[in-house]
């Protein structure tokens, strides 16, 4: 019995191992079956004869294990290998290749409702014109009805109707299948946006620059050789109480009623006594050093010896005027003096610019700078201050730096049109809420001419386009992109920003969509004027992203010399995620 078992068990591993020859044998022999998968032998240990069982272990023995022998060898699966194989050049136009998975359908023998599958894609056509394997199965699929309707119901034996007659219909419909990630997970949520710089209007007249010697330091009288004292009683209505002085020069030509220098340090500190009322003389009053404009000086008094007292309009002099006797009662006293002044120490720049009904120009191309402020009481005048020659304009707007923000200019005021001189005597805190200038100037429209259209470099004012053929090399994908077709455009005086969108989009070959409310973005793909920049947003997908490089824009002028434009681009928004794509031909 253990021979037989024996010689039994070992014939098992030979039955085994004829399986494999087998099977290589029938791989060997379909090496060029198109369409063919090799197959593999798995083998699998058959069940064991037990002799004995086992023993737990016990107080006096540590336990036996069982004893069994193998019975053999046996087949446990034939598997093919269905990956893919090399897709070869065919000279036959019916010759077909499944690249990943997937199988044709053919019909079984007889014409039955059974259906076949594989990989072999070695068709041809019968005497019928269907199309068959080449062991004559025919091959199932979509069939189209006489609307050119694809009927996806059912699948039919596919027949290529040569020499028939039949008549072309356009393209009606359209359908799209695949497959999304059901948490989104790679599809684009975001599309890719590029800005250009902040372009202008350049056809609006600009200010002329104010000079440096139309920015003047206005310093306070000097006051300190002024006398004052009371005198006889009786000889005036001013009543008990201790009283200073202060002067300012003041221009009466001024429209804008800051028409007073900086005004001066008190002086002429005078008690009058308990009994009646006097007068007070003051003498050596100074006088402007620059009388041609503050042809006129004003003295304001106060009471010190009254709680919340301030300093009051006493009288209007000349310049020439050295002497006055004070007899104004208190009751009497004309406007309070304003004596806000700038802050100190700083030193100021001025911009100007025209204002309309709804626009304001470009401002001075250099602002203007004063000395700094170093002492106290001090204000700044502007002189021949620039007017509009357009009938555009109804205002002069004027801008001011303060301290805190040297980057920043702030709406000072704004004047009528024809006041030529203006004295600042705002501190920061006065028109740091206000207004901020736009150094970029007025902003363009889709239907401006190209040959007025600016931007502001930081420092200067830059013309960008003038007559002559615009070439664009635009770049689309995932980093640097690959360069598109360069496309060129004619620029005339007629040509408008709207065309240079119009061209660039063409160019870019963004697909522009109309928004769709249950898309994530909710976007429409194109490109737009948005805050006088040219706003672009690609099509979904990273493949689609814009790039605009420094050198991008090119003009040859009429001579035929080229030059880049300065027109630069920047991404606020990068595109992330895949989009996706299909093609078909549409009659």
């Amino acid at each position: 019995m253990g021979l037989q078992s024996a010689m039994t068990t070992a014939l098992t591993g030979l039955q085994a191992a004829e399986t494999t020859i087998d099977v290589v044998g029938n791989n060997v022999a379909n090496s060029n079956t198109v369409g063919f998968k090799e197959s593999n032998v798995l083998f699998a240990t058959q069940f064991y004869l037990t002799q004995s069982v086992g023993s737990a272990p016990s107080t006096g023995s540590g336990g036996t294990n069982p004893r069994q022998i193998g019975l053999g060898a046996t087949v446990a699966e034939i598997a093919p290998d269905f990956t893919q194989g090399t897709i070869q050049v065919s000279s036959n136009p019916l010759d077909l290749a499944i690249q990943g998975d997937g199988f044709f359908i053919v019909q079984g023998p007889g014409g039955s409702s059974q259906q076949f599958y594989t990989r072999n894609g070695q068709f041809k056509t019968n005497s019928e014109n269907e199309i068959i394997t080449v062991t004559g199965e025919r091959v199932m699929g979509y069939g189209v009805d006489e609307e050119f309707v694809v009927n996806t119901n059912e699948v039919v034996p596919l027949s290529i109707p040569l020499g028939g007659a039949a008549v072309a219909q356009e393209t009606n419909n359209v359908n799209l299948v695949g497959n999304l990630l059901p948490d989104n997970s790679g599809i684009s949520t975001q599309p890719g946006v590029i800005d250009s710089v902040i372009l202008s209007d350049n056809s609006r007249e600009v200010p002329d620059n104010l000079a440096a010697s139309d920015v003047i330091e206005l310093e306070p009288a000097d006051v300190t050789s002024v006398g004052a004292a009371a005198g006889g009683a009786g000889t005036g209505s001013i009543a008990q109480g201790t009283y200073r002085y202060k002067l300012v020069f003041v221009d009466p030509t001024s429209p804008t009623g800051f028409d007073e220098g900086p005004p001066s340090e008190y002086f002429g500190e005078v008690s009058i006594p308990l009994a009646g009322t006097d007068s007070i003389d003051l003498t050596t009053l100074p006088t402007s050093s620059d009388p041609s404009v503050f042809t006129l000086k004003r003295l304001y008094r106060i009471d010190t010896t009254v709680s919340g007292d301030t300093y009051k309009l006493v009288a209007e002099l000349s310049q020439a005027t050295t002497t006055y006797t004070d007899t104004t009662a208190t009751a009497s006293l004309g406007a309070e003096l304003d004596e806000q002044n700038l802050d100190e120490p700083t030193s100021y720049n001025y911009f100007i610019t025209f204002a309309g009904p709804g626009i304001e120009s470009r401002p001075t191309s250099v602002e203007s700078t004063t000395i700094p402020i170093t002492l106290n009481n001090r204000r700044i005048r502007l002189e021949d201050i620039p007017q509009p020659t357009s009938g555009d304009y109804t205002t002069i707007r004027i801008y001011r730096n303060i301290a805190s923000d040297s980057g920043d200019w702030y709406r000072l005021d704004e004047l009528p049109i024809g006041t030529t001189s203006y004295i600042d005597n705002k501190s920061d805190d006065d028109i740091s809420g206000n207004e901020l200038l736009d150094r970029n100037g007025p902003p363009v429209t889709p239907g401006l001419a190209l040959l007025n259209v600016s931007t502001f470099d930081g420092t200067n004012y830059v013309d960008l386009f003038q007559e002559g053929t615009l070439q664009f090399t635009g770049s689309k994908g995932t980093g640097e992109g690959l360069d598109l077709d360069t496309k060129e455009l004619e620029i005339t005086s007629a040509t408008t920003v709207l065309d240079l969108m119009n061209f660039m989009q063409q160019a870019l070959g963004i697909l522009t969509v109309s928004p769709d409310p249950d898309h994530p973005l909710n976007g429409d793909p194109g490109i737009s004027l948005v805050d006088s920049q040219i706003h672009i947003e690609s099509n979904d997908g990273v493949h689609n992203a814009i790039h605009i490089d420094q050198n991008a824009l090119r003009l040859i002028d009429s001579s035929g010399t080229p030059s880049t434009i300065p027109l630069t681009f920047s991404s606020p928004e990068d595109v992330d995620g895949n989009g996706t794509s299909s093609e078909m031909i549409v009659y």
